[in-house]
């Protein structure tokens, strides 16, 4: 064919496949023009209807097979089934599209090397269940092969050979990928540590089908709370007991003491973890807590209020509940009623809130009832000082008396 025709014809094709029908047979059987167009073509044009126009010698031509796998790979399970039975065509589909592997003859689902090839890419069109359906059963009791498809596609393993399902190593790499299937293992291997310490971390919440002695590993505790610290309340009440747990868990979220066990509430390094981060939840504690000098500083110094929480001895502490009404001049509410009758303690308050003096004792609000209240404290505290002066002045006297 002359070679300016053969340009003008393919230059057609290229947007009108479907007039490939129309050209004279002897065009259509030109071997060396049909190479030459499929070339020319692409992924989009309609292959099926084009290869069906072409003369049956040249669909039984390996040589157009090839071309047209080299522009569409997936038009493999179109061609004649003798060239899905060849190693050259179809090698040459799958590399360039695997998953075209399914589409290939019998033999080929016994080729280890192709299969875990084509196992490693990732298609949007072809599963890796489909594929693993297509291999062989050598293949499908093959290790590599099985290990291959599960950290794709974990749900396979519902369909392994029960040899492999038995398979600790199998196991593990299934519960790596999803840890709910931790539920279709066998019983010899639910109660495996190191398979539930995989489960657990890929899916935490599978801690609840783990068997009892597992749930109370500290170990697999740890390792379900770091990848999700809301675990913790469903951790059995013997690692909700347990100090480094319940510290670690601690750090990241404080609502774990609504289900902590009651142990726990006696102890001073997890009430000085929790008060850092939150004074108020002093309430929580023991009695024994509430009444310790240092975490009840700690407490006071974060936040007045927590003097609510104390034990009664400290509410009673005038340092202590100064220190208190300096953060808030609210917590007089918490002091005992000796202190909130308290003249210099009640002023201390009033000056940092005047609401506070709706807290102040029974005694002192009878004696300032009708008063104006700063003139009743400057009157107060006016009297303290030359008190205070006259003491100390007479204190000199006697002194130099004494010299004398």
């Amino acid at each position: 064919m002359d070679e300016h025709i053969k340009e003008i014809h393919i230059n057609r094709l290229k947007y009108n496949l479907d007039s490939f029908k129309d050209l004279m047979d002897r065009i259509k059987s030109d071997k060396d023009f049909v190479l030459e167009l499929i070339s020319n073509l692409n992924l989009y044009h309609d292959f099926r209807t084009f290869f069906k126009e072409l003369p049956e010698n040249l669909q039984k031509d390996k040589e157009v097979a090839l071309k047209i796998i080299e522009v569409n790979p997936n038009f493999l399970r179109h061609l004649p089934e003798q060239f899905k039975d060849d190693k050259e065509i179809v090698y040459k589909a799958v590399k360039l599209e695997k998953t075209v592997f399914i589409d290939a003859s019998d033999r080929f689902r016994d080729d280890k090397n192709l299969a875990l090839y084509c196992l490693q890419s990732h298609s949007l069109f072809v599963s890796k269940k489909e594929v693993f359906e297509k291999l062989s059963d050598r293949l499908k009791e093959d290790k590599d092969i099985v290990l291959e498809c599960i950290r794709s596609e974990p749900s396979i393993y519902l369909i392994v050979p029960d040899k492999l399902k038995n398979d600790k190593e199998v196991a593990k790499e299934t519960v790596r990928v999803d840890g709910i299937l931790y539920e279709q293992l066998p019983e010899k291997l639910k109660n495996d540590k190191g398979i539930a310490l995989v489960a657990v971390k890929s899916y935490p919440s599978v801690y609840e089908s783990l068997p009892l002695e597992l749930q109370n590993d500290i170990d697999v505790g740890f390792a379900a709370l770091r990848r999700n610290y809301q675990i913790f309340k469903i951790l059995t009440s013997e690692l909700r007991n347990d100090e480094e747990i319940v510290y670690q868990t601690l750090m990241y979220d404080v609502s774990c003491l609504d289900y902590a066990g009651k142990d726990i509430f006696n102890n001073k390094r997890i009430a000085l973890t929790a008060l850092y981060k939150n004074p108020l939840l002093l309430s929580k504690f023991s009695e024994k807590i509430r009444d310790d000098k240092q975490i009840v500083k700690n407490s006071i110094s974060q936040s007045g209020l927590a003097l609510e929480h104390v034990s009664d001895r400290w509410k009673d502490n005038e340092e202590l509940v100064a220190d208190a009404i300096k953060k808030n001049g609210l917590a007089l509410k918490f002091a005992s009623e000796r202190l909130r009758n308290d003249k210099k303690i009640a002023y201390l308050a009033y000056k940092k809130n005047k609401q506070a003096i709706m807290y102040f004792g029974k005694e002192l609000k009878q004696e300032i009832k009708g008063l104006d209240i700063e003139a009743y404290f400057n009157a107060f505290f006016l009297k303290e000082t030359l008190e205070s002066e006259f003491t100390q002045k007479d204190s000199g006297i006697k002194s130099k008396k004494a010299k004398i």
